[in-house]
């Protein structure tokens, strides 16, 4: 196994804070306060918030602090669309190619979600969703395919507040039997089917979010 680099470990924990709802618009961060979280100096930490911020979600505003990017509605819209393409190419690719010990793999992933849920790991458990629908697009092997979901994911997903949102901590159960019944559609060898599925699980998300946001 390769071991992360100190700049490496910064920028997927600072990922993993900001999708986990460790940033919100009113919580501003410092250089020397992210260091100090994650145990290191400050040099990795700053090229690590400089890749987050050239990737949109953060913003670093000069004697104010870090602090994360906010979408418009019409954003959340858009971005959705892009997601929902990527994830539909990867579920309808995986539908016809792929093994039971591939289906159960996610279904473990699902199950230690539940189990983040019923213990009340909220913070944990929205990391957790986002690592499980990486690893969707990430099963495919197409490397495109992943650098475009990685690119845009992690701004949906800090848009819901994690899974403390408002919407979202309240129906993280219901969140996620939705996880289970997709991962078994997305197995059964119907593309079709997968498709159907995984655009009702993105597009009710979104619904959450545009609610939440009015």
């Amino acid at each position: 196994m390769i071991k992360k680099t100190k700049n490496e470990q910064a920028y997927q924990g600072i990922k993993k804070l900001v999708i986990s709802g460790g940033f919100t618009p009113d919580t501003q961060w410092s250089l020397r306060s992210l260091a100090d979280k994650f145990g290191m100096s400050v040099a990795p930490v700053t090229e690590a918030v400089r890749r987050l911020e050239q990737e949109g979600l953060l913003l670093v505003k000069p004697q104010q602090g870090i602090t994360v990017r906010q979408l418009s509605l019409k954003e959340i819209q858009e971005y959705t669309i892009i997601r929902e393409g990527l994830e539909i190419q990867a579920v309808r690719l995986l539908s016809m190619k792929s093994s039971e010990k591939d289906a159960e793999g996610f279904r473990d992933m699902v199950r230690y979600l539940d189990r983040l849920v019923a213990e009340n790991q909220f913070d944990d458990a929205a990391y957790q969703d986002f690592l499980l629908h990486r690893e969707l697009v990430k099963k495919t092997k197409i490397h495109l395919l992943l650098e475009q979901f990685e690119r845009i994911s992690a701004i949906l997903f800090l848009t819901t507040g994690g899974w403390n949102g408002p919407d979202f901590s309240e129906a993280a159960d219901l969140e996620n039997d939705n996880h289970e019944q997709l991962i078994e559609i997305i197995f059964k060898g119907d593309p079709d089917r997968a498709e159907k599925a995984m655009r009702h699980h993105i597009n009710s998300i979104a619904s959450k979010i545009v609610n939440w946001r009015n």
